[in-house]
């Protein structure tokens, strides 16, 4: 059976890591180690701009901590090879996801496509952040989870494992693009397309993950689980 996505409404980047300059030995002292007049303790910083204890983040604009609004690198890490995830799956009208081998991450999308729609084949836009429709527009929900066997409740009549979702982030930004050729019912072949799309987790939408813009072709559309 097909897991239900949450529904969205129509319409994530990693920052820049910069450490501090000036690593401290010995005991505190009144002035730092770089001559900028400031103390290389918790409350100021030790390389003349800020500080780095564990209040702000890690972009070029403040400390060298981990911010709290990154994605996490191993999700930054997975999704560099986005297109090279071995596990892609797609089924009804229409529905596609699709993970590495592992399952330890998850991206999917459901377009809210018609029979009729997909009889008669064309390409659909699902949009995040965009309030202005176009005659092609269609509604539909996307997420990007991590966790262990995300992808065992995709397209597929026998649950081997229940997925555990550690995290998960829900789209912002961009669009996915979904193009169907004509064809007999429950033997389409379509496309996804993927434009600038970032995520943001559920209880941090200060966390972002940015979707490389990707491609998959040859996806068989139509079938129905059970």
């Amino acid at each position: 059976m097909t897991r239900i996505l949450p529904t969205f409404s129509l319409a994530v980047a990693a920052g820049a890591l910069l450490v501090g300059a000036g690593a401290m030995t010995g005991c505190p002292e009144s002035d730092d180690d770089d001559s900028a007049s400031d103390d290389d303790d918790a409350v100021d910083d030790d390389d003349a701009v800020d500080d780095d204890d564990a209040v702000d983040d890690d972009d070029a604009a403040d400390d060298d901590d981990a911010a709290a609004g990154d994605c996490p690198e191993a999700m930054v890490q997975a999704l560099a090879s986005l297109s090279s995830w071995e596990r892609v799956f797609s089924c009804s009208h229409a529905f596609f996801a699709t993970g590495p081998a592992d399952e330890a991450f998850r991206l999917a999308f459901a377009f809210e496509l018609s029979p009729s729609q997909v009889d008669a084949g064309g390409t659909w836009v699902l949009r995040f952040d965009d309030d202005v429709k176009a005659e092609n527009d269609i509604a539909g929900r996307g997420e990007l989870q991590s966790g262990s066997d995300l992808l065992s409740l995709d397209c597929d009549d026998v649950v081997k494992n229940e997925p555990v979702v550690e995290r998960e982030w829900f789209p912002a930004r961009g669009r996915v693009e979904i193009d169907i050729a004509p064809g007999e019912a429950k033997d389409w072949s379509g496309e996804v397309r993927t434009f600038g799309v970032e995520f943001e987790e559920v209880n941090d939408p200060a966390s972002t993950c940015a979707v490389p813009d990707t491609v998959w072709t040859e996806l068989p559309f139509g079938w129905l689980p059970g």
